[in-house]
């Protein structure tokens, strides 16, 4: 369960600021500094020395926020008021407060001179508390002021950043934190626009995504995006969307405020670098964490197959579609690390075309082996009866790559190595992607350039049989497709409920 975000306000108190005769600097530091924390400042103000305007304003932030931050107007002179206009926001009598009279004075239980400029300052509100001790040990040279929800602190910035610094851990006691994503893009904002404002939809309150263009000659990007939650999964997925919508070619770098460095230990790229290599992808920061670790669980898989069985004794089971065509794709990289000889090994691959097989499917399947060392076994029959063939015809071979995800069919209980059950021909079924969703396929595909069947640019979401019992996914119909006498659909990789994948199976 994710922890309440905080929201804080804050209120920079001070004519000179109003009139442009100091910087401030106070509510940047602020802004930055609680956002580390897991604070969301949702309003900033700035206000005048006037005592009404002082209570009338921190009356309606202490309403609103859980905190409430002031800076400025503490002190001798006769324009720092700030403490009296929270004493009317509160309806409570300024009184000497004991700790600070001793603080200028110098010895406890000494009254004041009310000639001493220094006794306004010690007039709090009633219900002030007042911080001197920041941690315990170190006295601070002007005291944190606390009123009900209300934080004063002094307008000098040096100040204001000794004492935040001794006082913040009272700002962060369990609340989340916040988590930043910066996506720059090499494009114009306006092709961006459109996947932004879609996934903004879809993601609601729970990720703020910003986007500001940057048309500075010599920046390296157009336009920065920004993707932020209090939930690192939220922005996870919402970056892993984007790099379905827009083609890898826009996106010059990306940052977030908490992964590991690239290359270290901790960086789940790390151990599949080699693979990026192998396929020339030169941007690795652009893979998400979750696709990572799928492309390590199924190497590791694959390895581990290659350990039980020699090449002669597997096979692929390959239909042309979307999951077997990653499976292709890794086999193929595994073998090629392990300095398979493609001439005198080719890798057997088994394809079993129904009578209505779709053009496009079978176009693709010879592509592939025109682009692959594959041996393609092809048998037009049920798939028991083609496995009892390539039985008889290939008896040495013993187990079966397959591209099956634990999402499919009666598939949520398979392990990565499976016997077929005893009324079917014995083979074992190797699983690689068994923990692969359908937009981590897509990712897959689309981010490493790999070629696939062209039927999921029209719409198919996933191909059964043939053309009899599969037709384009109906959650993919374009809105444009009422004001014209033709549907048209989107590509399969823009599907956004993965739940829908299998529809367009009749």
């Amino acid at each position: 369960m994710e922890n309440e975000v905080l929201r804080a306000g804050i209120i920079i108190i001070g004519d000179e600021v109003l009139k442009g005769h100091v910087k401030d600097e106070n509510s940047h530091y602020l802004l930055r500094e609680l956002w580390s924390l897991g604070v969301r400042v949702c309003k900033v103000s700035v206000i005048g020395d006037g005592v009404d305007e002082i209570a009338e304003e921190v009356r309606r932030f202490s309403s609103l926020f859980d905190f409430v931050f002031t800076t400025g107007g503490l002190g001798p002179t006769h324009d720092d008021v700030t403490m009296e206009g929270i004493g009317r926001a509160f309806g409570e009598d300024l009184v000497p407060n004991a700790e600070l009279v001793k603080l200028f004075v110098g010895e406890e239980g000494k009254q004041m001179d009310r000639s001493n400029p220094w006794s306004k300052a010690t007039m709090l509100p009633s219900s002030t508390v007042i911080h001197l001790r920041g941690d315990g040990a170190y006295t601070m040279l002007w005291p944190l002021m606390v009123t009900h929800n209300v934080h004063s602190y002094p307008g000098v910035p040096s100040l204001l950043r000794d004492i935040f610094q001794l006082c913040k851990d009272m700002y962060s006691q369990g609340q989340a934190r916040f988590y930043l994503k910066e996506v720059f893009f090499s494009c114009d904002e306006s092709l961006v626009a459109h996947p932004l404002e879609k996934l903004q939809k879809e993601m609601g309150e729970t990720v703020q995504i910003g986007s500001y263009p940057d048309d500075s000659p010599r920046s390296p990007y157009k336009v920065k995006v920004s993707l932020e939650s209090s939930s690192r999964e939220r922005v996870e997925k919402v970056f892993s969307r984007l790099i379905l919508f827009l083609p890898t070619a826009y996106f010059v770098d990306v940052r977030d405020s908490y992964h590991v460095r690239m290359g270290t230990k901790a960086d789940p790229r790390k151990e599949v670098s080699w693979l990026l290599k192998e396929l020339s992808f030169d941007k690795p920061w652009l893979v998400p964490d979750e696709l990572c670790l799928r492309i390590k669980e199924s190497l590791a898989i694959i390895e581990e197959a290659m350990e039980k069985y020699r090449i002669e004794e597997l096979c692929l089971a390959f239909n042309g579609g979307k999951d077997c065509t990653v499976l292709l794709e890794l086999l193929h990289s595994v073998l090629k690390k392990r300095g398979r000889n493609f001439q005198s090994s080719k890798i057997k691959v088994l394809y079993i075309n129904a009578a209505n097989t779709f053009p496009e499917v079978e176009e693709f399947v010879n592509k592939m082996e025109a682009s692959y060392p594959l041996e393609v076994t092809r048998i037009s029959d049920s798939i028991r009866s083609a496995l009892c063939q390539v039985k008889s015809s290939q008896p040495n071979l013993k187990a079966i790559f397959m591209g099956t995800r634990s999402s499919d069919p009666n598939s949520e209980h398979l392990s990565p190595f499976k016997q077929t059950d005893p009324s079917w021909p014995e083979f074992m079924r190797i699983n690689c992607i068994l923990n692969w969703s359908y937009h981590n396929v897509w990712q897959f595909l689309r981010l490493f350039d790999i070629s696939y069947c062209k039927l999921y640019d029209d719409g198919y979401t996933s191909l059964a049989n043939g053309r009899h019992d599969t037709e384009p996914n109906p959650a993919l119909l374009r809105a444009d497709s009422m004001d014209s006498n033709m549907e048209k659909r989107l590509p399969a990789y823009l599907l956004n409920d993965e739940a829908l994948e299998r529809i367009g199976r009749t």
